[in-house]
């Protein structure tokens, strides 16, 4: 009942906040994010407040924070402004931040809206208001609640292989994946079964502050290594089914889901060109030329880079007019922002690579 409550509050909340509300956030934004880190940097607790993390990882957080919200004004989820606030307080929380930081940044965000406009801004005010007066509610779910961890198809194999990246020992993994790969398909059941829910399990150890980031990245980078080992066996299953365009938003720092999709529509015959998010718009531009791209799928993991996804659509859909191939976005972001597509407008939006796969026959 108490979710109930807090839902429809924040749906009226964030339903009075129109179009030129929203236009004027965005084009203020770096006048808001500047106060913020001010006023959190001048106070005399702030060591306290952020613990032994550095200043340049609090202003960060106060730009993602303000991407977040700007996408949450357009797109009205409030499941996803619920969960990703007690996700927010769970994981800063475990990485030092005292939960009065959180509460004292609202009430900064607050302050930086009514010195700047506090008329034309008052709907997003009372959306702040509302969400102060659920810091006791948050802190409360931060300390009790779990993210969780996908089911996977062999308990044994995937302990064992989460335990060797842990180590780290490259060795181990690449030897737990050759015991498991027998068939081509097995490739598939690996990628998606057990190293997906790995990195899952990874994120979450970070999250909570068991392991480093630099253990997370080695992790991750192990994860690769595993994956290049088998990539011959993939390459030779690409015909000339159709040409699809890999890459994350701008900005994401996590490829892993990305390639393993890429490797997973390599084995199903796709002519796949996987480009990072460090790729130019540019060099994106160039492959969807040269390689007669017909399909761009675009991976988004974190959700204040909706905004930086909608963007890169549109940019597409500038460049390349009638032409444009067809756009397909997914990834956990839009998992946990099930309206997000009437935001961002893709031709497509998948939740898995079973639904991505079904598309392609369909589109063929």
């Amino acid at each position: 009942m108490m979710n109930e409550q807090i839902f429809k509050q924040l749906s009226q909340l964030l339903s009075s906040i129109d179009d030129e509300v929203y236009s004027y956030y965005k084009n203020s934004l770096p006048i808001f994010i500047n106060y913020v880190n001010s006023a959190i940097q001048a106070r005399e607790d702030v060591s306290i407040l952020v613990g032994l993390n550095s200043f340049e990882l609090v202003k960060q957080n106060h730009e993602n924070h303000a991407n977040f919200m700007y996408t949450i004004f357009l797109t009205r989820d409030v499941k996803s402004i619920h969960d990703t606030y007690i996700w927010a307080y769970k994981t800063y929380h475990a990485k030092g931040f005292d939960f009065r930081y959180f509460y004292l940044e609202l009430i900064a965000w607050k302050e930086s809206f009514e010195l700047n406009n506090k008329k034309l801004l008052m709907p997003i005010i009372e959306l702040y208001n509302y969400l102060i007066s659920l810091h006791d509610y948050f802190v409360q779910h931060a300390m009790s609640t779990a993210l969780e961890i996908p089911k996977n198809i062999n308990e044994n194999i995937y302990s064992n292989f989460l335990d060797a990246i842990l180590k780290p020992d490259l060795t181990e993994a690449i030897s737990i994946s050759k015991t498991f790969i027998k068939t081509d398909e097995d490739i598939k059941k690996f990628w998606q079964y057990i190293i997906l829910p790995a990195l899952y399990s990874i994120g979450n150890k970070w999250a909570n502050a068991e392991i480093s980031v630099g253990e997370e990245h080695m992790a991750t980078s192990i994860c690769q290594r595993v994956m290049a080992e088998h990539y011959p066996k993939i390459i030779s299953y690409i015909d000339d089914k159709k040409n699809i365009l890999i890459t994350t938003s701008p900005n994401e720092l996590h490829e892993v889901g990305a390639r393993i999709l890429a490797d997973i529509l390599e084995l199903n015959g796709y002519n796949v060109t996987f480009m990072s998010a460090n790729s130019t718009l540019q060099e994106k531009f160039d492959i969807i030329e040269l390689e007669e791209i017909e399909f761009v799928l675009i991976s988004t993991t974190i959700v204040s880079n909706i905004v930086k996804t909608k963007e890169l659509v549109t940019q597409i859909r500038d460049k390349f007019k009638h032409n444009t191939p067809i756009i397909i976005i997914g990834g956990q972001a839009f998992n946990e922002n099930s309206d997000a597509n009437t935001f961002v407008k893709a031709d497509y939006l998948i939740r898995n690579i079973n639904e991505l796969l079904n598309l392609l026959k369909k589109t063929l």
